[in-house]
């Protein structure tokens, strides 16, 4: 049963929705025409309880970026969006005399982009050069958003290095951890239960570790 449909132009992908008593918060990346090819923009918007569009905001991404919003995150005042995006490379290319464009998206790169109740932004950090992951366990603004980076210096080095990063809902570091991993093993981490300020679980080796902050 529908019990309410969206009129979302634009709208290529929608990753994640907010339910709340006045309506509705989903996000993800639009569709449209740029002026060389096809622009993905991460946008977010609002609608109420009737499906109607309160507003739409389009807060990452621009001509020769490929952008999208793929988790919301409650805050107090607002949401916290974490995205991904890719620069676009365009190269001239033959083929048996044919001329073509080639097209690449390069890096994958992360922002948390935090927004208020109208859809503006107040805060954003882009991490341009690493690519830290949001852990999905880890979903409160209130004991801090935790991502990670899981990083070598070659492919197939011996010696791997994760680094966990907390902010806390203004987007401000607030704790960095550095632990380094012999080969390349699979790798969890979650905040601990009781409270996230006080640690992270991890999980690699065959082995579960508790790490303090």
């Amino acid at each position: 049963e529908t019990i309410l449909q969206l009129n979302s132009e634009q709208t290529r992908e929608i990753y994640d929705v907010r339910y709340q008593e006045s309506g509705v918060l989903i996000a993800g990346c639009t569709s449209e025409s740029g002026l060389q090819e096809t622009v993905h923009r991460g946008f977010c918007a609002f609608y109420d309880a009737e499906g109607n569009r309160v507003w739409r905001s389009a807060v990452a991404g621009e001509e020769g970026v490929k952008a999208s919003v793929v988790r919301i995150l409650d805050d107090q005042s607002g949401w916290i969006l974490y995205g991904r995006y890719g620069v676009e490379n365009f190269s001239q290319m033959e083929d048996r005399g044919i001329r073509f464009r080639a097209q690449e998206t390069s890096g994958n790169h992360t922002f948390l982009i935090r927004i208020d109740a109208q859809g503006q932004v107040t805060k954003q950090v882009t991490y341009a050069e690493t690519s830290p992951y949001l852990v999905s366990q880890s979903m409160s603004s209130e004991n801090g958003i935790l991502l990670r980076d899981y990083t070598a210096r070659s492919v197939g080095a011996d010696r791997y290095q994760v680094e966990i990063l907390r902010l806390d809902s203004q987007l401000e570091e607030i704790h960095c951890k550095t632990i380094p991993i012999w080969g390349d093993r699979a790798f969890y981490c979650a905040p601990w239960a009781e409270n996230a300020k006080d640690g992270i679980w991890v999980y690699y080796g065959e082995a579960v570790r508790f790490y303090e902050n």
